[in-house]
């Protein structure tokens, strides 16, 4: 019999790599959506069975991590499958995933969204395999998730999340925690990501970030977050659009950014705001965990049959 892992299926639990992430910001994103889930409460106790589960190197990632050893310069296109997908918090809640199928080309970009609760997020978990899915599979470049080590799985992904998280310490740590890169590397990603003068006036790449960004608005974390994806050269893009208030310059720049700096990656939007997916590729529509609608997000707003047009305009779908 297993450790009680409070209704969250143990088979999920032992997927989560909790070396990588207690200090990553997949950690503060799975929390996030698990205390959406009503289930914030059992947090604590979770890391702690996490933690034993860990030192017992019981867990899936570090099972399979050799399994499928992938080339240094993996995905080269940054294609996304997901193949009739399923996937669940835990026993008794409806599926979180419910035979999600979708496929997304190199560099296309994709803006995802639905109501509350509709499965968008859980998309990006599943991507990351912060949880495992309970059937189905995941492909980046025709390679099965499944098969590759958390790390290396990781690594090659970029995220913003919804609430934008910066470590204590300074803007050079948190832009290349490794120290892997040169301090003109770092410029270059800042001048991009229009942060140079900010951080130069602030007193260069050793200026303290503050407690978990406070010297920087949501807008510039996000920023923060978008110059480290850059130093990454991840070919897939995952944005969590902040619900929070983004001033609006701050955003036409993020917006600008996005679409200039990652003109050849893979870019997955969860979108709040409409208005900031209407120039994708495509928008996928999700409810009750199924994806009810994929396509051009001009064809779809203008057929008012459409589950897109009704978000549009307001109504239920």
């Amino acid at each position: 019999m297993g450790e009680d892992f409070g209704g969250l299926p143990e088979a999920a639990v032992l997927s989560i790599d909790i070396e990588k992430a207690l200090d990553s910001v997949e950690w503060s994103y799975l929390f996030r959506v698990l205390k959406a889930f009503g289930l914030g409460d059992r947090f604590v106790k979770w890391t702690t069975l996490l933690y034993k589960a860990a030192t017992a190197r019981v867990k899936t990632g570090a099972m399979i991590s050799a399994a499928y050893p992938v080339s240094s310069n993996w995905p080269t296109q940054g294609q996304v499958e997901f193949q009739n997908a399923f996937l669940s918090y835990r026993p008794g809640l409806p599926n979180a995933l419910d035979g999600v199928d979708f496929s997304i080309s190199p560099r296309e970009k994709v803006g995802i969204v639905g109501r509350t609760g509709s499965g968008k997020s859980t998309i990006f978990m599943a991507l990351f395999r912060m949880m495992d899915l309970e059937k189905g599979n995941i492909l980046i470049d025709n390679i099965n998730t499944r098969l590759i080590g958390l790390e290396a799985l990781r690594s090659k992904l970029a995220i913003i999340p919804q609430d934008p998280f910066l470590f204590s310490g300074t803007i050079q740590e948190n832009l290349d925690p490794r120290g892997s890169n040169l301090d003109s590397e770092l410029y270059k990603v800042l001048e991009q990501c229009h942060l140079k003068e900010l951080v130069i006036l602030m007193g260069g790449l050793g200026s303290e970030v503050g407690e978990r960004g406070k010297n920087f608005s949501v807008g510039q974390r996000q920023l923060v977050c978008l110059a480290r994806a850059l130093l990454m050269e991840a070919k897939v893009l995952c944005i969590d659009e902040a619900t929070a208030s983004v001033d609006q310059k701050t955003d036409q720049v993020l917006q600008q950014t996005i679409r200039e700096q990652f003109a050849d990656k893979t870019v997955l939007t969860i979108a709040h705001r409409l208005d900031t997916i209407m120039d994708s590729d495509r928008v996928l529509v999700m409810q009750a965990g199924k994806v009810v609608e994929m396509g051009s997000p001009q064809v779809l707003c203008n057929m008012e049959d459409s589950a897109f047009y009704r978000l549009v305009h307001g109504e239920h779908l």
